[in-house]
């Protein structure tokens, strides 16, 4: 033992010799490893992982919801909710860490139709411009047609024209069958409120609904377009300048319904001599005398006479039978040949018209109901109603059942012979245009677009300029597209830059409105729209031919595929009926009215001179974009961008072009500008972008830059698209007034004469 203990006692140091030794040749001490990361989340639920740990090599993510993933930065699209999500991070030598943290993903919904600003998990995307601002409130008074409590939309004008607000939706509106919106909104005094709808399928509309002033109200835009739309935009008092802040809530589509009375006034009849026309009731004629329109016939009907729009109309309400008498002055209609009559229902399903003579004698001529809320003109011939004595008629007689609107009952005769045409030529390679219509084929007949009708037709006034026997008749149908009218592809070209002929004459009859015309010219077989030429005339007189002139003198170059006419463009439609004749093309004596010279114009009211911002978005963007019909370089109107701080107004056109820019071509942006430049920070820029299927395609920012100064000059810059690229939408371009943070940063100019063309 005691051995034992000595040699313990003779080891132990030696142990403890051995033990340090050991410790002074070991290796260094393994590197600590620091886990960290973090991370961005987009609108959409996806998370960029960025790792920042230290010391380490390897990686074992766990997202949180069962998945994992051994990449340094992952990236990963979650579903809403919170997930624990946690790095092990570690390195060769054994080295590791654990770093965990707690992700909540919240993706909010896109608004849609129905708006009602109650859905704390939609993002309503409101933009202002023009110096409006928008808040989502409390609905400060329930009441009304808004009678529920909840979230609002308030919108606050500063007093400055056309501010406003816009949503972009989305589920875009389609109004193919509901073109009905509604919204409640809340105003103390009366005012307009304009909704316009854009970015669709179509051109941009707009409707303007009027507010009592009363508090909420629900206000109705009733649009006529079928077309497709994802911008929503609002502005209070439009183009006035109120102040104030205004609630909106329950933005929603609904159907039209359906009118139970006509809201125009029956189509005006032609103009016709005296001894011509029998009269028995019309605004349009003299009438008989001696006419009892409600004999007491023990009928149930409810005879009135209602007033359209200064027009005087019958109405039958409840209509079982109604009769007409005026056998004290009986008519010989004999040398007549039609009855004519316009009628309205929205509910009949039975409606036939009776001429009686004495015995009685009376024949029936049934009628087509419903008329689906438009009036119906028909024209029956007198034969029809044999064996009535035509040399004795006394009375007429109506039966079916529902409500009747009935207009213009009257005789007529067509006397006057016409002159057959001799000639025509619509082909420009046989020489002048001359179409007269001589032949009634679908080969001269100009194709009716847009829910209307075209058809060549006999001549219903021959008279005064044109005795000719067929003329063309163009039909805009109630509830038809604003962008409507006819077109024909021609057999060749005309080319501008070898005819001397570029005056078109027309010959045109109003039967019942005023109108401006526009004889367009595209250079692609119809129905393609662009690139184009277009001159407007004006019909001055209702129910006489007049002769149109459309000088293009100063178009000097391009062919020309495609003739279009447009009657009441971009206007509603409501049953309005013109008749065209004789296009002839004629040697002008220069000059033209306006356009584009020799190239198209893509851009839209490039001269401002239509007064609004038609074609443009305007952007404040902390400055100041608006019209100015104080500065300008022709015309009445100019764009004007103003800033002095940070901050870069802006004009812009979007998606111009569309179909007919392609890869390869040459682009020309030109427009006047006159203000000022003032430094350090300031720049004007004139930017164009490529619009493919995907987005933008290329963006190109013009350089050197324009430089307004106190004088009109004209900036001039051209591109170049790539080959490849996708321009199937079109290009954009933007020009803007941009100062920086620096103090004396000021920018001035006012823009105009704006053009963008093809291949110069």
């Amino acid at each position: 033992m005691k051995l034992f203990k000595n040699l313990s006692w003779i080891i132990l140091p030696l142990a403890m010799i051995v033990y340090f030794s050991a410790c002074i040749e070991e290796e260094p001490a393994r590197p600590q490893v620091v886990a960290g990361f973090t991370y961005t989340v987009t609108e959409l639920g996806t998370v960029t992982f960025l790792n920042t740990s230290e010391k380490a090599t390897k990686y074992a993510w766990d997202f949180g919801d069962g998945e994992t993933s051994t990449e340094i930065n992952p990236v990963k699209t979650y579903v809403p909710g919170t997930f624990f999500v946690s790095l092990k991070a570690f390195n060769d030598a054994g080295a590791s860490d654990i770093l965990k943290d707690t992700l909540t993903i919240i993706i909010k919904d896109k608004v849609s139709l129905p708006i009602t600003f109650d859905n704390t998990n939609v993002d309503y995307d409101v933009t202002t411009f023009n110096g409006a601002s928008f808040a989502i409130v409390d609905n400060p008074s329930v009441s009304g047609s808004n009678n529920k409590a909840g979230k609002v939309g308030a919108i606050t004008n500063s007093g400055v024209a056309f501010e406003g607000i816009f949503i972009n939706l989305e589920t875009p509106i389609n109004l193919a069958t509901q073109k009905r919106i509604t919204m409640n909104f809340r105003a103390s005094a009366p005012i307009s409120v304009l909704m316009k709808l854009e970015q669709g399928t179509s051109g941009a509309v707009e409707v303007t609904a009027a507010h009592g002033g009363t508090g909420w109200e629900n206000l109705a835009f009733d649009f006529t377009s079928s077309a497709s739309y994802s911008r929503l935009t609002l502005f209070v008092d439009g183009p006035g300048t109120t102040a104030g802040t205004f609630q909106i809530d329950d933005i929603e589509q609904t159907a039209t319904p359906a009118p139970t009375a006509p809201t125009t006034p029956a189509p005006t009849p032609p103009a016709r001599a005296a001894g011509d026309v029998i009269s028995i009731f019309s605004n349009a004629y003299t009438n008989i005398t001696g006419v009892d329109y409600n004999p007491n016939w023990g009928q149930a009907t409810v005879t009135t006479t209602i007033n359209i729009a200064g027009n005087a109309t019958l109405k039958y309400a409840g209509l079982n039978y109604q009769g007409t008498d005026f056998s004290g002055n009986p008519q010989n209609a004999s040398s007549m040949g039609f009855l004519h009559l316009d009628y309205w229902t929205a509910n009949s399903t039975a409606l036939n018209v009776y001429i009686i003579s004495p015995g009685p004698v009376e024949k029936a001529k049934v009628l087509t109901v419903p008329t689906g809320g438009n009036w119906t003109s028909i024209d029956i011939p007198l034969a029809d109603f044999s064996p009535v004595n035509l040399a004795n008629i006394i009375q007429f007689k109506f039966d079916g059942n529902g409500d009747i609107f009935l207009d213009n009952i009257y005789f007529y005769r067509t006397v006057v012979a016409c002159t057959p045409e001799a000639t025509e030529n619509i082909n420009p390679a046989n020489g002048d245009i001359n179409w007269t219509f001589k032949t009634n084929d679908a080969a001269n007949t100009f194709e009716a677009f847009g829910n209307t009708s075209g058809a060549i037709v006999s001549n219903p006034l021959i008279a005064g300029l044109n005795t000719s026997c067929n003329v063309e008749k163009f039909t805009k149908t109630n509830g038809c597209e604003t962008w409507s009218g006819l077109g024909k592809a021609l057999a060749t070209a005309i080319d501008f830059s070898t005819t001397t002929k570029k005056v078109f004459k027309m010959k045109v009859l109003a039967e019942n409105q005023v109108s401006a015309v526009t004889l367009r010219l595209e250079r692609l077989p119809f129905p393609d729209t662009e690139p184009s030429q277009e001159r407007i005339a004006n019909i001055t007189q209702v129910g006489v031919w007049q002769e149109l002139t459309f000088d293009f003198s100063n178009v000097t170059t391009g062919t020309f595929k495609s003739m279009v006419i447009y009657f009441e463009r971009n206007t509603g439609c409501d049953g309005d009926i013109y008749y065209f004749d004789d296009i002839v093309q004629v040697a002008g004596s220069g000059g033209g009215g306006g356009g584009g010279g020799g190239t198209t114009n893509l851009a839209a009211n490039g001269n401002f001179e239509t007064g609004t911002d038609s074609g443009w978005l305007r952007f404040q963007n902390g400055g100041t974009s608006a019209l100015d019909n104080t500065i300008n370089n022709g015309g009445s109107w100019s764009g004007k961008l103003a800033t002095n701080g940070a901050s870069n107004p802006a004009f812009k056109q979007e998606r111009i072009g569309a179909g007919v820019v392609k890869a390869g071509d040459v682009v020309r942006v030109r427009f006047d500008l006159t203000g000022s430049v003032v430094q350090p920070g300031a720049v004007f820029n004139v930017l164009l972008f490529g619009e493919g299927a995907s987005g933008a395609s290329f963006t190109h920012v013009f350089n050197p830059a324009p430089s307004p100064t106190a004088g009109w000059t004209t900036f001039t810059g051209t591109f170049t698209i790539g080959a490849g690229t996708d321009v199937s939408q079109g290009i954009s371009f933007l020009i803007e007034a941009v100062c920086g943070g620096a103090v004396g940063c000021s920018v001035t100019a006012n823009i105009d004469n704006v053009s963008v063309v093809l291949n110069p």
